[in-house]
């Protein structure tokens, strides 16, 4: 590789942290505004996620609903935050919250007079696989399915939009159109200002020291202990107090980022995030970017490799490039200080430079200048990438929004939903997929952060359909376990537990490698710790097409229609209703009446009062007035609190 100079840079200097973030510092000031003593709903934590659901919540006309910051407002992740507004994301629901974030933040530019810096320069993804083209092509259905524009490009069309990179290697990109980025402080100004303007109120540096149920009970409040069974009474309330004096709400919502595990501790919750860490940097300017504005030149298109795991765009005539490296540590373990405030950590060269070698070799340009700052700050993460926007499980109008990796642009749409189902009792899209209690006991520390660990150094790998990461696992097996991986066994996990997805006939170990469909250009499944190990098990080739298991899979339906199978079903949820009433009560929640006769059985569903599917169950009555019911195993927990609340 040829000498550079943004490497020699950084062989020489040592980097500063800059820290800006667009709002004054008041730590010192003098606390003079007395906090109010009652409030319909309190929102604690004040990035953009807290911001967020403040304003939707007073623009469905909560205007009795404040605000919580500890310190200074976006003084957590946002501040940090590189702007950038992705809509892509394979999760269906997800993409619909990231495409109306973008669209409602223009709104609010508008609404508020504030500019909040957005630049629509759009969002160009290159290919250089050919999975990572069918990932593309799979995204396509997805995003005509959302009302997303997308872009379908060929390699010298990839190099029109962006002139100084080399095309070799690239088969391909996707772009869309309608993306871009913003400065987060701004975004954050606006919000602010919106929500105040809509009667709502913001307390900075306000910690929030504990939070406890209230009991209510003829209108007299008595701050009791309650044994958490009972918390989701209708009847309580909640009790924060602060450095400021205490308030009295019907709802807590939390959205507090680094801090989510620390604040989901005062009520005893174990919330699976965790702060990995994320680096950015900020190049010096460069001519050629300098002479493109002269000569009025449309500001070059945010580039990625997902190929390489970085990101790169404009920013002030110079570049900032954005990587997501394997090894990457989780932070904060037991949550930051109470002093933390627009915190950074030292970079990390040695992690981060293979990266900028190949961003490098993709834009020669962006090696001629040097570095003005690098960021390496804290980006919450959970265990399935996925964020945690919903109830909090078992805690009557506690609600939470947190680990939001992406969550400049998530924000807008999580805010949106949260408040529609705090409002409304339901949200008005499917968002099981966030739902807090879709993870179970088996959620413990060291679990959570492997899982979050992983989740980050694969942000930009190939994710295909019914894909297995292995970090964390074996967690919870079955005692049959040892038998069934011994009869040829691809294991999958669910709900912490392994399950096998299918098998492998013994006979078939000794094939040779490539008739398996173990190519070059494919991730296999990493169940086993060396999966390409001589005479060792079979793994699944992951892939967008027809993968090595299908004619496995299509031999066991066979089997099965043919003869009998047996099923190991141990991660299944299992419950038992019983009591005089049993059957009233759940004929009255069920689709469908369940059968007088005992021990016949029947497949019926669970609702929401919108009259979505909250889950499946297969019932029978075994004894007199107690019933059996089984449902999935996705999310045992999710299901046993819907039956509770129905």
């Amino acid at each position: 590789m040829p000498e550079y100079k943004i490497l020699n840079y950084i062989k020489s200097c040592k980097i500063s942290l800059f820290c800006s973030n667009g709002f004054s510092s008041s730590s010192n000031q003098t606390l003079t505004k007395s906090i109010r003593s009652e409030s319909k709903a309190v929102v604690v934590g004040g990035g953009i996620v807290g911001l967020s659901t403040l304003y939707h919540l007073a623009k469905k006309g909560w205007s009795d609903v404040l605000l919580l910051e500890r310190k200074e407002l976006t003084s957590g992740s946002t501040w940090h935050a590189a702007g950038l507004l992705p809509i892509f994301n394979i999760n269906y629901t997800i993409g619909q919250l990231h495409k109306y974030s973008v669209e409602m933040y223009q709104r609010l530019e508008k609404e508020t007079g504030v500019d909040i810096g957005f630049r629509q320069c759009t969002n160009l993804r290159v290919a250089c696989t050919n999975d990572r083209w069918d990932e593309y092509m799979y995204y396509k259905g997805i995003a005509d399915t959302i009302n997303v524009p997308v872009n379908i490009l060929t390699k010298e069309e990839v190099n029109k939009l962006w002139p100084i990179c080399k095309i070799d290697g690239i088969l391909g990109g996707i772009q869309h159109p309608d993306d871009g980025y913003l400065q987060p402080a701004n975004l954050a100004q606006a919000f602010a200002k919106a929500s105040r303007d809509l009667g709502a109120t913001i307390y900075t540096q306000t910690p929030v020291i504990d939070i406890n149920p209230f009991y209510v009970e003829s209108e007299r409040y008595n701050c009791i202990k309650i044994n958490l069974k009972n918390l989701d009474s209708n009847k309580n309330k909640w009790l924060i107090k602060t450095n400021r004096g205490n308030i009295i709400t019907d709802h807590v919502i939390t959205a507090t980022g680094s801090f989510a595990r620390k604040t989901a501790k005062m009520m005893g919750i174990q919330l699976p995030v965790l702060p990995v860490e994320h680096h950015y940097l900020v190049t010096e300017q460069h001519p050629i970017l300098l002479e493109r504005k002269k000569q009025g030149l449309p500001e070059l298109s945010i580039f990625r490799e997902s190929d390489n795991s970085w990101y790169i765009r404009e920013e002030n005539g110079g570049f900032i490039v954005g990587i997501y490296e394997k090894g990457a540590p989780a932070c904060y373990l037991e949550g930051p200080s109470e002093d933390s405030e627009f915190e950074l950590f030292q970079p990390c060269m040695e992690r981060i430079m293979p990266h900028i070698e190949r961003a490098i070799d993709r834009v020669p340009a962006f090696g001629e200048v040097g570095i003005k700052t690098i960021y390496n700050g804290a980006i919450p993460f959970t265990p399935d990438g996925v964020p945690i926007v919903g109830p909090a499980p078992g805690l009557y109008n506690y609600w939470l929004s947190e680990g939001h990796t992406f969550g400049i642009t998530a924000a807008g749409g999580a805010g949106w939903q949260l408040a529609e189902w705090i409002v409304t009792g339901e949200p008005n899209i499917d968002m099981t997929s966030l739902d807090p209690r879709r993870f179970g006991d088996y959620a413990s520390h060291k679990w959570i952060q492997l899982k979050c660990e992983e989740v980050s150094e694969n942000i930009f790998t190939i994710h295909y359909p019914n894909e297995e990461r292995s970090a964390g696992r074996p967690l919870l097996t079955s005692p049959c376990y040892e038998r069934m991986a011994n009869l040829g066994a691809v294991f999958g996990s669910i709900c912490g537990w392994e399950r096998p997805n299918w098998f492998v006939p013994s006979e078939t170990y000794k094939l040779a490698k490539e008739e398996l469909g173990i190519g070059v250009d494919v991730l296999l499944n990493k169940n086993w710790s060396n999966p390409r190990e001589e005479n060792g098990p079979i793994v699944e080739k992951w892939s967008f097409r027809r993968s090595n298991y299908f004619e496995h899979v299509g031999n066991e339906v066979l089997n099965v229609h043919k003869n009998v199978g047996l099923m190991d079903t141990s991660y299944n949820a299992r419950l038992i209703v019983k009591g005089r009433n049993a059957r009233k009560w759940l004929n009255s929640i069920f689709t469908k009446p369940l059968p007088e006769e005992k021990g016949k059985i029947q497949q019926c569903f669970l609702l929401n009062k919108n009259g979505c599917v909250i889950a499946e169950f297969t019932a029978y009555e075994y004894i007199n007035d107690c019933f059996y019911l089984i449902s999935s195993g996705n999310s045992i927990k999710y299901i046993y609190l819907s039956l509770r609340s129905a």
